[in-house]
């Protein structure tokens, strides 16, 4: 099984849409409304992971800590996507 690393950041500020974001949640724990918004202000908005939290009223550490568990969620997600291509399951548009 290939290993990935759980430190590269495949999540950046104002890098996503609001349905990737949605996607990689609902494989995540994360339910609170206020860190929601703060995630989707952050990556999608690109504002500011400071500003995102106090603007949802979000501790900050809590929400680096949501952004490190999404984080994880996209090296898996990454991961599986090279996979299959790799096997031949997917194909890239041309």
């Amino acid at each position: 099984m290939p290993k990935s690393n759980p430190t590269r950041q495949f999540l950046h500020a104002g890098l996503h849409s609001t349905d990737e974001v949605e996607l990689y949640l609902s494989l995540t724990r994360i339910k609170s409304d206020n860190k929601i918004a703060a995630l989707h202000d952050y990556l999608v908005r690109g504002v500011n992971i400071s500003k995102a939290a106090g603007m949802n009223g979000v501790d900050v550490k809590d929400l680096r800590d949501c952004r490190e568990q999404l984080n994880k969620v996209a090296v898996v997600v990454d991961a599986l996507v090279d996979l299959r291509l790799n096997r031949g399951y997917l194909t890239t548009p041309k």
